[in-house]
């Protein structure tokens, strides 16, 4: 065998002991099989993408793609972001066991656990077995840049000697090491006197959602002689931890944003008109959220009493130089809101009135906050705007079971599942049998046919987390479009009669 042979068939994965033809047979076969972990980068948003069932789901737009290769040309092309390997399959980790999280998408949302660590488990007077690993990797371990790029790790570096930060391992009895970073003070403390207690995450406030909303409905909007009355609102957070339906922060997007742009007459508060989703829709902006007018009205004298139901807003456009008026009702009701803490929802009735119009991101917690806020001029359901979760209360004088009713009961019995058992949460596969048999022939059933027969669980499907039911879920929703702009229609005419009668 001449050498030229025998370096040919040298060519055998080092993961799997497969044997390759050529050097981009090997490469390929690499980023084919063995990748199954990507840091996905699109605008500001970074999230960490697991294989599952071998394919990457695209968490836009809920694509499968099977390779590395096909992913990252897919991110590149349909949104403009890119993808960077955290980690191949079956490849060790030197420093620490990790445990692959089984969700293609980790998600925290807007109530965040309030997680205890017992520190009494850790027995000083047991030999522990101590990884030793340097300072710079302790740190990247702490941040979570240690698989990241290497700019990554060069920035996680630089930011502990900016602010003069040092790493400090906790090492559990089973030899499991934290990595923690803090200052040289609280370290030196630490270790002398070797505390043990539990420790909590230091305090949020998970009600000013709740409250934010609650005070601007029923506000009013001033610009010139212009005035416009606020009957529904929506919060939104800033940040996709907390929120599935962020403000997005693209290149292309971030000149619409609804982010202050300067302290003004009532501080970093702003209204805003945006153009998005082919829809002109009207903000009140903040630095941590911002609230989507779902339902307002024209009450100038000059102007042709208009109401408008659904998420566009055309005939009033806000600016930093709009004056706002609060509601002392509304105000009230915000502040019973904003002092306690257990706050999960703006009132204790009529739960489905208060999620979102939403259409898509059913897989996330936030998506089912009970926060979206009617003033008491249009406290009425009759006078709030459907959507998908209440289009079955829709009153039309035809008591036929149409399909849009059939889905919004089946989004309803979702949503109540969510809401009672959080992120454990599961639909009966029954319960789509159920409604699959109900329809007339087809996409929307076909679809349903399709999830159920690919489905591998025998009587329940999480919600949470679960990508393929998502996509079924945004299909149906996207359908029911039409019914639910002639339902709003219909609202828009009772409460322009309800509020200039």
């Amino acid at each position: 065998m001449n050498s030229g042979q025998k370096k040919k068939n040298d060519l055998h994965c080092k993961l799997c002991n497969v044997q390759l033809q050529t050097y981009t047979q090997s490469k390929n076969h690499e980023y084919a099989v063995h990748v199954d972990k990507v840091k996905v980068f699109i605008g500001e948003e970074i999230t960490e993408v697991t294989k599952i069932n071998d394919k990457f789901n695209c968490i836009e737009c809920s694509s499968s793609l099977s390779t590395y290769i096909t992913f990252k040309n897919h991110l590149k092309c349909k949104h403009d972001g890119r993808c960077e390997i955290i980690s191949n399959n079956k490849k060790k980790r030197a420093l620490e066991d990790i445990d692959d999280d089984l969700t293609s998408i980790e998600l925290k949302h807007w109530k965040q656990p309030n997680p205890q660590i017992n520190l009494d488990e850790f027995d000083t007077n047991q030999p522990q077995k101590v990884l030793k690993v340097d300072k710079n990797t302790s740190i990247m371990l702490a941040s979570n840049t240690y698989s990241g790029s290497h700019k990554e790790k060069e920035n996680s570096i630089m930011l502990t000697k900016i602010g003069n930060i040092e790493p400090i391992i906790l090492t559990c009895e089973s030899g499991k090491n934290y990595h923690f970073l803090t200052s040289s003070e609280n370290i030196c403390e630490v270790l002398a006197e070797q505390p043990s207690g539990s420790w909590s995450l230091p305090a949020f406030f998970p009600q000013t959602r709740f409250a934010t909303a609650q005070i601007f409905a029923g506000s009013i909007l001033v610009n010139e002689s212009k005035v416009l009355l606020i009957n529904c609102t929506e919060p939104y957070g800033r940040s996709k931890v907390v929120e599935a339906h962020h403000e997005r922060r693209v290149a292309a997007l971030i000149h619409n944003s609804s982010f202050p742009k300067q302290s003004g007459r009532y501080g970093w508060i702003t209204s805003v008109t945006t153009k998005e989703d082919n829809a002109t829709k009207l903000k009140i902006g903040t630095k941590l959220s911002n609230l989507l007018v779902t339902s307002s009205a024209r009450i100038d004298m000059h102007s042709a009493l208009a109401v408008e139901i659904g998420p566009s807003t055309n005939n009033f456009i806000g600016s930093n130089d709009t004056r706002i008026y609060l509601n002392i009702e509304s105000l009230r009701l915000g502040k019973i809101l904003m002092e306690s803490q257990s706050t999960t929802c703006i009132e204790s009735a009529n739960f489905f009135y208060q999620l979102g119009q939403v259409r898509s991101k059913f897989y996330c917690r936030s998506t089912y906050t009970l926060c979206r806020s009617s003033s008491t001029f249009a406290s009425d359901v009759a006078y709030m705007p459907y959507t998908i979760w209440t289009i079955c209360d829709y009153d039309c004088g035809n008591q036929s079971d149409t399909q849009c009713r059939m889905f919004s009961r089946f989004f309803q019995s979702i949503a109540t599942q969510v809401i009672k058992d959080g992120t454990m949460a599961k639909i009966k596969i029954d319960l789509l049998n159920d409604l699959q048999n109900k329809l007339k022939d087809g996409d929307n059933k076909q679809s349903i046919h399709d999830f159920i027969e690919q489905n591998q669980e025998p009587e329940s499907i999480l919600i949470i987390n679960n990508l393929k039911l998502n996509e079924l879920l945004t299909d149906i929703a996207h359908s029911m479009t039409t019914t639910l702009k002639q339902a709003n229609a219909v609202v828009a005419y009772n409460l322009s009669k309800h509020l200039f009668k």
